[in-house]
């Protein structure tokens, strides 16, 4: 079995002094950001009009337009119904929109769980039932308002209304669904 070797932090040594031993033996940082959706808070707002994602032969955004457009996309899953701890797939490319989707995901208290565009139906669906996906994101970002949100495939649909197993579980007294509108294809 391999183990952690560690160095002792001696003079001339680069030292960290967030890095400290807990009570168990690990080792452990403190005084970090405690979640990512903070970390992009404390970044609009110290470094608003730098670039936070820059996306080859793209779009640019600062980390004020990730905070705004982010929260845009977490006001529209709030109005479509996600509560906290729900998984929201994105199938999408890398990109700017898929770190706004990430990003609003986590902001509206979701989970994202990120499928690669390219794979099939099948896999797709396979992804979505073994997370316990209730929407899926691959089309228009939802702005504070119902969005336009595509699902390919008519059997995925299905996953982006809330399972009434799972309301009983969760003891939601609304019996309101959620649904994703079909966006027209061209």
């Amino acid at each position: 079995m391999a183990s952690l070797l560690e160095y002792s932090a001696g003079p001339g040594r680069l030292r960290d002094d967030r890095l400290v031993r807990g009570t168990d033996g690990l080792l452990r940082y403190t005084g970090l950001t405690s979640s990512l959706t903070e970390l992009l808070d404390v970044a609009a707002h110290r470094f608003g009009s730098r670039e936070a994602v820059v996306e080859v032969g793209g779009a640019r955004l600062t980390h004020a337009q990730l905070w705004t457009s982010a929260s845009r996309v977490a006001g529209g899953l709030l109005q479509q119904g996600i509560d906290i701890g729900d998984r929201v797939a994105i199938r999408m490319p890398n990109g700017a929109r898929w770190v706004q989707a990430f990003l609003g995901v986590l902001l509206a208290g979701g989970v994202p769980v990120p499928i690669h565009p390219g794979h099939g139906v099948e896999e797709t669906r396979h992804i979505m039932a073994d997370s316990g996906s209730v929407l899926v994101l691959d089309g228009e970002l939802p702005q504070g308002v119902r969005s336009s949100t595509t699902v390919r495939d008519p059997t995925i649909r299905r996953c982006c209304s809330i399972p009434a197993a799972r309301r009983a579980r969760r003891r939601v007294s609304n019996s309101a669904t959620r649904t994703c509108s079909r966006r027209s294809r061209r």
